[in-house]
């Protein structure tokens, strides 16, 4: 047995002393202490995710195909509807009208209203009235705008308020919307060839044809009721609509108006019409005045004629007296 175990035991002693020089031969590794901010950096830095985790997993249905389950490119309609406040309503339109145009697009609908808050009617006088209107001015506007310059177009809109209501953005992904359609129409344009051609290939009945041309004016109609929606989700990818709404401060307007209600009950009283005469009597007397100074030439001549009349008929009474 000590001849079995001395081998065994010398084996293990030299296994031992082989790995412990193994170990001071290896190079020690010396911690180096990183920086604060690489540290963060390495931490919040996004971590390379799998592939497979990454993309989202594609609906998948019993017996389709990977192009069937494949997601069409997401196709997004633009709209806007914003409403502020602004200095001059008339002054604001035209110039909304304006970056409209310059930015490819046009206005489909407006609406400029005055309307009316209050109205107040005062007499000022015997005879007139003070009216005053409190309106507000508004405008209802509808723009047309390239779906890639929506964002710049907000933007030249709204430098045009003084205080905004609101402003909402909403995109709706019709991506599935365009693919149904042009589904439908591919349906139906294969049952449309497939029926004309078993018409052609084989003889039918008068009634059997009329069923037959029935049926494929059905699907014809189907199919361009499919392509003229799928042509009005163009129209709305490619332009943008605007809802807008603007309006200013609310507005006063004073008008001087005759007042022909009741005149009675603004005549003057008594004394203020003894006044009135008085001081109409005044200018009377003045004018008349007036009149006689304007024609002393004409009392001059008439107080001659009339001493040299008196003179002449007195001289010819004492000549017949001295006669008889």
């Amino acid at each position: 047995m000590k001849t079995l175990n001395n081998p065994i035991l010398l084996a293990l002693t030299l296994l031992w002393l082989a790995s412990c020089q193994s170990k001071q031969e290896s190079p020690k590794q010396v911690y180096q202490p990183q920086s604060d901010a690489r540290l963060l950096t390495d931490s919040t830095a996004p971590q390379p995710v799998p592939e497979a985790t990454a993309q989202e997993a594609p609906a998948t249905l019993p017996g389709a195909s990977a192009d069937q389950t494949k997601l069409p490119a997401r196709q997004f309609i633009r709209t806007a509807d914003i409403k502020f406040r602004v200095d001059n309503v008339v002054n604001a339109t035209n110039r909304i009208e304006a970056i409209t145009a310059r930015y490819g697009g046009f206005v489909t609908f407006t609406r400029l209203d005055s309307q009316k808050d209050d109205t107040e009617t005062v007499a000022i006088s015997a005879d007139s009235l003070l009216e005053t209107t409190r309106f507000t001015v508004s405008n209802s506007m509808t723009l047309r705008v390239p779906n890639a310059r929506l964002d710049t177009t907000l933007c030249a809109l709204v430098g045009l308020s003084d205080y905004l209501d609101f402003r909402e953005i909403k995109s709706d992904d019709v991506a599935l919307q365009r693919l149904a359609a042009a589904q439908t129409q591919q349906r139906n344009t294969a049952y449309t060839q497939r029926l004309r051609a078993a018409i052609d290939k084989r003889g039918s009945t008068l009634g059997d044809v009329n069923d037959t041309e029935e049926n494929r004016l059905t699907h014809q109609q189907q199919t361009d009721e499919a392509r003229i929606n799928d042509l009005l989700l163009v129209d709305q990818l490619q332009l943008s609509t605007i809802t807008l709404t603007i309006y200013q401060r609310q507005s006063c307007q004073r008008t001087v108006l005759p007042n022909g209600n009741d005149v009675k009950a603004y005549e003057p009283a008594f004394l203020t019409k003894a006044a009135d005469a008085l001081a109409t009597g005044g200018h009377v007397l003045a004018n008349v005045i007036l009149l006689l100074l304007e024609g002393w030439g004409i009392i001059l001549f008439c107080l001659v004629a009339y001493v040299l009349i008196r003179y002449i008929i007195g001289r010819f009474r004492r000549t017949l007296l001295a006669r008889t």
